[in-house]
This record gives structure tokens, sequence and C-alpha cells, in this order.
């Protein structure tokens, strides 16, 4: 995936340096001189996507997802702004989040209090439940796709998986590709059955359960142990790896975390009154606490010390063949945008990690035969 040097243009945004990169896609920050504020700006590359899908049904898919998100406005939810093209290579203009992500908090072994874990999978749950509301299903909560800030709310991202409800529920997404990151799928995930909003619960489950005891509630060491697991084995009480949890954590996670949707809450509000359930008589919190605060100003300075040493060759001419232009940004009447309101970048990539699974009348896992 080529990286653009800082200072090129994409359409009328000027890149300023990288925030992240993948398989089909590099975000970086970037600036709207129109009204001059941050932005991050994500770029599609569907030559890293699936290879069972063509480049038109994976463009179609985007456009698709765009107009889904214009459903979502929510102050737990990262906005997306704006959707375009340029040198025809499709972008999207989202919110610009100054913060780090639950995975690289918990990856620095950041151990939160158990109000702030409640806090941070309440705020999940807000914006979730608003994407229910709207008919949508996320298909990928986890801690990687929600961002935290020093002092803000927390923001869910990547909405690009989701689904309107009646596409799901209809078999719109193509039989055999499993869209999701296999730790936290669901059972009817795993299954590939028709999923409901009861699927991205089970999902915030498992977060919810890391949040609060630094580990998975189920694990493997292949695909096919994890998804045996989280079809069959009940996690471990949290109060057995963190004993400061209230002693109802049990049967709450008994039932966020049930194997059968029907034992679930049925919906986001549900989930949050069993949430407030295990925080009952707790310090009720609104922010990170002071340590958790500067690991994320820690990891901010790292990050950008990394890609500074990593983005070169910033002269000021193109390279031969390169799809953006470095120099002033084209006018504003010659821009080809697609559509107001777009949606957050799909991330098939996660999905091709997960095998199909063919599971027995017993609830056995395995890989499916070819």
């Amino acid at each position: 995936m080529r990286v653009m040097p800082a200072g090129s243009w994409i359409g009328r945004f000027q890149l300023l340096r990288v925030l992240g990169k993948g398989s089909m896609g590099v975000v970086y920050l970037a600036t709207d001189p129109r009204i001059g504020r941050p932005i991050a700006l994500k770029t599609f590359r569907p030559e890293g996507g699936p290879p069972e899908f063509s480049r038109d049904e994976m463009e179609d898919q985007f456009l698709r997802e765009a107009r889904l998100a214009g459903r979502l406005q929510h102050p737990n939810i990262v906005s997306v702004f704006d959707v375009g093209r340029a040198r025809d290579v499709p972008f999207i203009v989202m919110e610009y989040v100054d913060g780090e992500s639950l995975k690289a908090l918990l990856g620095a072994h950041v151990r939160f209090t158990v109000p702030e874990a409640l806090w941070i999978v309440r705020e999940i749950a807000e914006a979730v439940g608003h994407a229910h509301e709207k008919s949508v299903l996320h298909r990928d909560i986890k801690p990687g796709n929600v961002l935290v800030t020093r002092e803000g709310p927390v923001k869910v991202t990547d909405f690009g998986v989701g689904k309107l409800l009646s596409s799901v529920t209809s078999g719109h997404s193509r039989k055999g590709l499993i869209v999701g990151s296999p730790a936290y799928m669901s059972p009817e995930q795993i299954r590939e059955e028709k999923l409901d909003p009861r699927s991205d619960l089970f999902s915030l489950g498992v977060v919810a359960y890391e949040l609060l005891t630094g580990s998975r509630p189920f694990g493997g060491e292949s695909l096919a142990s994890l998804a045996y697991k989280i079809l069959n084995a009940q996690p471990i009480d949290p109060r057995a790896v963190r004993p400061d949890i209230p002693p109802v954590a049990e049967d709450v996670f008994r039932r966020v975390l049930a194997k059968s949707r029907e034992e679930r809450p049925a919906d986001a509000r549900a989930f949050i009154a069993e949430i407030d359930r295990l925080g009952a008589g707790l310090e009720r919190v609104a922010s990170l606490s002071p340590a958790a605060a500067e690991v994320i100003a820690r990891l901010s300075r790292e990050k950008q010390d990394l890609v500074t040493q990593a983005v070169v060759g910033r002269s000021s001419e193109p390279s031969q063949g390169a799809p953006f232009a470095q120099g002033p940004p084209p006018r504003p009447g010659r821009s080809r945008l697609l559509v107001v309101a777009a949606s957050a970048l799909i991330l098939l990539g996660t999905a091709w990690l997960v095998s199909r699974f063919s599971v027995d009348a017993r609830g056995r896992a395995g890989p499916r035969p070819a």
C-alpha cells in the first residue's frame, strides 16, 4: 500500500500525516482548507480485498455503506462527513478523534478501574443502541473499533462492515464470507445464521469482560478451537480473575454472553440495565483516570515519532504514476463528490482471517470442507 507523503492533496484535502494503515487502505490526518478543521481521511484500495469479490462489487459495497452511514448521527459514533474519488481512488472523510483505541490501551496493559470500564462499555452500548434504532448492525464490535480520548466521549468507529437489518436477515451478505473478528464473534455469526441486535450485544459483552479482567472470555490456539469455545464453553467467573469486581458480575456475564440469543438482553437498553446492575453502589465516572489519560498521551507521542520516521520521500514533485499530485487543491467545482453523509471504510480484510466453520448437531466446530 503506497503511503502519500505529507503535503500531498487528495481532492481538496491536504494530508498531514499517517494515522494508520491496513490491507485495503491508509488513514491520514488531513485538513480541510475550506473550514480549517482537521479530519481523518481514509483511502480505499480494492486490490487488498478478498479475491472472491470483484473491484466493482467492492466499490458498490463501499457506496452502499456510505449511504447507510448517513443514518448514524450520535455523540458516541465517529461522524462521516463526505465521500469522494480522486484519480479513481475512493476516499471517505471522517471526524478526527484525538485519542487511542481500546486495543492500544489494552496492549499497553492499562488496568481500568471498575467504574472506568463500566463507563466505557455504557458509552459503546449507547452508540450501538442508536445504530440498532436506525436498523443498522455493526457486526464487528471489538477494542480496535473503539476510540477513547483523554477527556471527551468514547467513540465507536468502522460501521463500514455494518449492514441494514433487513439485508442481514435476508441473507444479503455473500454466503461463506464471515464479517467480523473471530474472538468477538457471537455464536450465530460463527454458524452463519441470520443476525439481529443481540449479536452485537454478545460482542460487546466480550469487550466488557476483557476491559474488566484484562483477558478475553474465550480463547483458543486455532480458529476452530476458538469457535468451539464460543459455541460451547462458559467463561471463567470474572471475580476469579479480579476479586474487586462486584459479586453480581458472574450472573451479568452469564446473561450477556449466553449461547442462545433468546437468553441475552433484548436490546441495548436492557444491556445497559445489566451494566448498571453490575455498577450499583459504585462511583459513576464520565472520563478516564489521570493514569489512563497519560497512557493515551504517551502512545500518541510514540506513534507520531514512528510515523515521522516511516514517511519518507517528501519531495515537491510527485513520483511517476503517483495517484495523487502534490500542490494546490483542485477547484471545488471540479471535485467529483459522490454522496453527502458517508460510512466508514469496509474492513473486509479482517473477514478473510476467519475460516468457514461447520457445526454439527452437538455444536462442534471445525473447518468447512471445500
